[in-house]
């Protein structure tokens, strides 16, 4: 007996008849229990963002190297030999040259892309080879090309037999590539073992990549045009770069013949058409490389786009343009 036991309410309330909807609990029930599983589907919904982001970082780090911080920017010094470096104006900066080392043997030699230089001027990547051959430069054998697929044709490479170090020059790296880094596919499939006239050639396949990313440098002011006879000369861009200047220009309109004759000197004679930069004592800064591309079908009115890159420090210098009997003139440059 409780205290409750002779209170009237208390006695009415234990003998009320309460129905109960057995169906309505068994719901309650199952749906407490499947509350749970409920957490667990949330659990997978946080476990799928982190898959989801690592999806997304690996094609982001394909097409955009820069992204995933992929660029390698170890040191070379002692990697590539410093008459290699010289050519290019990259002997004092080392550290500017990306190191890689990536490897591919074919027919008995092993091909190894060292480290590669890129900036809005050109592309470098330096090959070794061993035994030591040399990778031979023929019509559509070398190709290069990045994630985009955009192929770079080469310009030019020095080898050294005794070594087995190429150094291969390539056109500068362009579109989305420029911006985000440049994944390279190297592909060459034949080296050249010996010195003429006993040398040999080896055929096999040999495939290199590497991440680079392209040293763009800082714009400066673009100096003003240079009439040369019929022909106007304009810079479209001049840029300091870590190892020098770039200028870019247009010629036109320009006869080819003429652009391109040679002055007798009772040697090989001497170009008609020259130009050179000079800093402020004087001295010519070595000229590390320099292209043209023509357009037109008339040889007398072509319309002539190129560069030229320069070693050089920040300081004063006169770019100096001769064309032998149809003008000269100077121009300043300012590298900061």
């Amino acid at each position: 007996m409780t205290e409750y036991s002779s209170d009237p309410l208390a006695l009415r309330l234990a003998t009320l008849d309460v129905p109960i909807d057995t169906h309505r609990v068994t719901q309650r029930v199952l749906a407490a229990h499947r509350k749970p599983r409920v957490a667990s589907g949330r659990w997978r919904v946080v476990a799928a963002v982190p898959l989801s982001l690592l999806l997304i970082s690996v094609v982001a780090s394909y097409y955009a190297p820069v992204f995933a911080q992929a660029l390698a920017d170890a040191p070379i010094a002692g990697s590539i030999s410093g008459r290699m470096l010289r050519q290019f104006g990259l002997a004092g900066m080392p550290h500017r040259v990306s190191a890689f080392g990536d490897k591919a043997t074919s027919a008995g030699y092993t091909a190894e892309l060292v480290g590669g230089y890129a900036d809005a001027g050109r592309t470098i990547l330096f090959v070794r080879i061993d035994p030591p051959a040399r990778v031979l430069n023929r019509f559509d054998d070398v190709r290069l090309s990045d994630q985009f697929g955009r192929a770079y044709f080469m310009s030019g490479m020095t080898s050294d037999l005794a070594t087995g170090e190429n150094a291969m020059l390539f056109r500068p790296i362009d579109g989305l590539a420029a911006n985000l880094g440049a994944r390279l596919h190297l592909v060459f499939g034949n080296i050249e073992e010996g010195l003429p006239p006993s040398s040999r050639t080896i055929v096999g396949h040999w495939e290199l990549t590497a991440t680079l990313a392209v040293d763009e440098g800082r714009d400066l002011a673009v100096p003003t045009a240079i009439e040369l006879g019929q022909a106007r000369l304009s810079f479209t861009r001049v840029r300091a770069l870590p190892v020098g200047v770039l200028v870019e220009f247009t010629l036109a309109p320009v006869d080819i013949d003429l652009l391109e004759r040679r002055i007798p000197d009772g040697l090989k004679g001497r170009p008609a058409f020259k130009v050179g930069l000079v800093d402020a004592i004087g001295h010519d800064a070595q000229q590390l490389s320099g292209g043209t591309s023509g357009r037109g079908t008339d040889r007398s009115q072509m319309t002539i786009a190129g560069s030229w890159l320069w070693q050089a420090e920040p300081g004063s210098y006169v770019l100096s343009v001769d064309w032998e009997g149809v003008g000269s003139d100077t121009r300043a440059i300012t590298i900061p």
